[in-house]
């Protein structure tokens, strides 16, 4: 390790001792619990010590913005856990992954895993189902976009993380799972037993919208798998071989994933750019450039909502600021935060989050300050499910996700639009 001048040595000197202290102040502080008069109990409580070390050690080191690690010393010695620790700090995405969520949490980017498959968020502090995945168990039990998730079998959700959530959802295939959730305004309430299954994602689906205009249509559901990236190239190929002149991309309802997956896809459109920046706490911008070559060279719009989220919002507002697509649609889920896994001890890991996005512009992604499309029309669920309801004499209650979110520009006003606006675009209309 280098330094520029001695005071940067002597900063860091510093700061490496006051960690050293605040370790040794919680060590000698739970061996003081453990060896009092309930010790086997306290020593139980306190099993991750270690992990709660390293864990304070990589929050100090590297979260995003200053916070107090007496404090979370303090809930520590409360608590007795990690993730009450984490829960502590001002956003609500940091987790502990003990080794074998860790180990089903690495398995999940592969693309395959057992479970029930739907991807969800954190709205107003209430776990939210953002989308089922198509063709998976969820998806068959008529699970939608916006449904709360109140509990898991039985056992209520409300303040815990969404990997923690995650964990209890998942599971071996051929067993059940029960959901409770609650749906609409005045919420219906409903318990939706699930029996989980293998589930592989395809994260890209791509055809042919107008055959006679030649507008190709690719919805990318998810970021979540490391095959998003060549499943959207292998698209685009497909698409231009058949002569397609324009693109609708649809990223309504996608949740995010890997982040790296939305640089590779932004290059697809945009080149060899910046697409975006990352910041922390010591508030320099650092560019993430793309390093794949365009691919896309017809007019694109590209389909957003408040269910698209984290690295969808990347993407979009790379394709945004960089010219690659006009954005249509609804403001976005404004999750602009960068969580980044630690591997620690015994097999666990820690995710924290270590920056905020930036957009090519400059623009922070919040719940405050979404993506905002360059053209404006939000359609809600309610009013969508009318829509189809219409075409097809059923209740929003009644319809399943397949119904809910199927592709058909005569009940879907924004795909419509997106039409109207690409056969304008091209010189069509």
């Amino acid at each position: 390790m280098k330094f520029t001048n001695r005071t940067e040595g002597k900063r860091l000197g510093l700061r490496i001792l006051s960690i050293l202290v605040m370790l040794l102040v919680l060590a000698s502080t739970v061996y003081v619990i453990a060896a009092g008069p309930s010790g086997e109990q306290q020593a139980a409580k306190y099993k991750d010590v270690v992990e709660a070390f390293e864990t304070l050690f990589l929050v100090r080191q590297n979260y995003y913005k200053a916070v107090s690690t007496s404090e979370l010393i303090k809930t520590y010695i409360a608590e007795g856990n990690v993730q009450a620790m984490l829960d502590k700090l001002p956003d609500p995405y940091d987790t502990f992954l003990p080794a074998d969520r860790y180990s089903k949490f690495k398995e999940d980017t592969e693309g395959t895993f057992e479970g029930i498959g739907i991807l969800f968020g954190l709205r107003d502090n209430k776990i939210t189902i953002i989308s089922p995945m198509e063709g998976t168990p969820a998806y068959r039990a008529g699970l939608l976009p916006g449904d709360i998730i109140t509990a898991v079998d039985g056992v209520s959700v409300e303040g815990r993380t969404t990997d923690e959530v995650s964990g209890m959802i998942k599971g071996k295939k051929g067993t059940t799972v029960v959901l409770s959730i609650e749906r609409g305004a005045a919420p219906k309430k409903m318990e939706v037993p699930i029996v989980r299954d293998t589930i592989v994602d395809q994260p890209v689906r791509s055809y042919m919208l107008d055959d006679r205009a030649k507008i190709a249509y690719i919805e990318l559901r998810s970021f979540t798998s490391r095959r998003a990236a060549a499943q959207m190239e292998e698209a685009i190929r497909t698409l231009r071989s058949k002569g397609a002149k324009a693109i609708v991309l649809d990223l309504r309802y996608n949740g995010g994933g890997l982040v790296d997956m939305a640089v590779d896809i932004g290059g697809l459109f945009v080149g060899r750019q910046v697409i975006l920046y990352t910041q922390g706490r010591d508030g320099i911008k650092y560019p993430v450039n793309s390093t794949v070559s365009k691919l896309v060279d017809v007019p694109v719009i590209c389909l957003v909502n408040e269910y698209s989220a984290s690295a969808a919002e990347i993407l979009a507002g790379a394709l945004q600021d960089l010219k690659g697509a006009t954005i249509l649609g609804a403001p976005t889920f404004g999750k602009g935060l960068v969580q980044t896994y630690y591997p620690i001890s015994n097999g666990a890991a820690v995710g924290i989050t270590t920056q905020v996005y930036l957009t090519p512009a400059g623009k922070a992604i919040t719940h405050e300050t979404p993506i905002q499309p360059d053209i404006v029309l939000v359609v809600t669920d309610e009013e969508l499910a009318a829509l189809k309801a219409k075409a097809g004499a059923k209740k929003l209650e009644e319809m399943t996700a397949e119904e809910l979110m199927r592709v058909d520009p005569a009940t879907d006003p924004q795909l419509k639009a997106a039409m109207e606006k690409l056969l304008e675009m091209t010189g069509q209309k």
